[in-house]
């Protein structure tokens, strides 16, 4: 799985190079404290007005990346 929604937001393998992850407050190290190389999490709500445009990003980029080792 790439993309993952829940009570805490939105979680998401990454490219550790992205420049859109680093422009983005909204996101973080996911689940801290525990090591989950490339994966970041954004904190944002369902009825953050950017939601699905943030998602449809999210597959679009995790599609580009190779498989999971």
């Amino acid at each position: 799985m790439a993309v993952a929604i829940g009570d805490d937001g939105l979680v998401l393998r990454v490219d550790p190079e992205a420049k859109w992850i680093a422009d983005d407050p909204r996101a973080q190290d996911a689940m801290p404290g525990r090591s989950m190389r490339n994966w970041r999490s954004f904190s944002v709500t369902a009825d953050t007005s950017d939601l699905a445009k943030l998602v449809a990003h999210a597959v679009e980029q995790v599609k580009t990346l190779p498989p999971k080792k």
